[in-house]
């Protein structure tokens, strides 16, 4: 590979390097903008988050292996800006066929990056040894989730949501029999709902850490605004998202103003989630990617969903946090252009 003529000084290119792929530590890997020079040649802008100690010495850079282990090597200029370093392939097409075709990867919070609906589960347990002596026919449960139901239109999801349903539903089975004392119950039941501690799933850091390291990512979740954000706060994940959204439903309206607001098409975004209703089928929909990853507890209502078969081959189906990264790494290579076109 020769270098690039004296001609390309007339650019403001001052100095010419090359690189060749290297293995980088995780934590100095950075994501990766493709843009296009007016000249016609492919350049590569390191992401903003980037230390500056790495800016600052032409010799250490640090890239994805995602990335750079699918190019040859390729010349690297360091322009008089200290911020910025551009990468120029040896050819536009070539560097653009290893350019990942997936703009932006989501991913939903409850039960996906933490611990949720056991919390959910145990205070539905609680519920019922609460009511209990108040009834003579077994089904509080039911009805409470006839109620939740019910009530999502007008207090939405989340744990204030459940609260105000249970308390209806007690007075409810037991035909208004239940105490003040027993009411009170269910209010301090909800408290501590609120107050449970942030638990991450197994190995779900490291996934989010290895692809966020290739791909912009985002989390998408619904429920309770204070609550999802002390989460998100709680969680410590927080600074590897791009963006976080807390919507109160999430649909294929949702995501399409979504998808509007990142400037990515359907064809271009990834979905992680647990719930095949609300982080899969939606997106599905519209012409995106999934991946769903089962939880070993599912509110009933988040198992509604059927996916045509014409959208089940962009849904991928993983067991754990650890094989996220190699399932978008599929998608990718799915999205790409020439597994499109054949």
């Amino acid at each position: 590979m020769k270098k690039p003529r004296g001609s390309r000084r007339g650019v403001g290119v001052p100095h010419w390097t090359k690189v060749r792929p290297r293995r980088a530590p995780v934590a100095a890997v950075v994501s990766l903008a493709l843009v296009r020079r007016g000249d016609g040649m492919p350049s590569v802008h390191f992401d903003e988050r980037l230390a500056d100690s790495h800016l600052t010495s032409p010799k250490i850079l640090h890239v994805s292996d995602h990335l750079l282990s699918r190019v040859r090597p390729i010349y690297v200029c360091r322009r008089s800006a200290p911020r910025y370093f551009r990468y120029v392939s040896r050819t536009a097409a070539t560097y653009t066929r290893a350019m990942p075709q997936i703009r932006m990867v989501a991913f939903d919070a409850d039960d996906t990056l933490w611990r949720s609906e056991d919390y959910f589960d145990a205070a539905q347990v609680e519920f019922e040894r609460i009511v209990a002596p108040h009834v003579s026919s077994p089904g509080a449960l039911d009805r409470l989730a006839a109620i939740e139901r019910a009530n999502l239109a007008v207090f939405g999801y989340g744990v204030k949501g459940m609260a105000l349903s249970m308390i209806e539903a007690a007075i409810e089975v037991t035909e208004q029999r239940i105490s003040v004392a027993d009411l009170h119950r269910i209010i301090v039941l909800s408290k501590e709902m609120l107050a449970h501690p942030v638990e991450l799933l197994p190995g779900i850091r490291a996934a989010v850490e290895e692809i966020a390291a290739v791909h912009p990512i985002v989390m998408i979740t619904k429920g309770d605004l204070f609550h999802q954000e002390a989460k998100v706060r709680d969680s410590g994940l927080g600074d590897l998202f791009r963006r976080i959204e807390i919507v109160s439903e999430k649909d294929t309206a949702t995501y399409a103003r979504l998808l509007s607001e990142f400037d990515a098409g359907a064809s271009e975004f990834v979905m992680i989630g647990n719930s095949l209703r609300s982080d899969i089928a939606p997106v599905l929909a519209l012409g995106g990617w999934g991946v769903h990853v089962p939880y070993h507890l599912t509110w009933a209502h988040e198992l509604e969903a059927e996916i045509p078969a014409s959208d089940a081959r962009r849904l991928y189906t993983v067991a754990e946090a650890s094989e996220l990264p190699t399932a978008v790494r599929t998608i990718v290579d799915a999205a790409s252009p020439e597994s499109v076109g054949t």
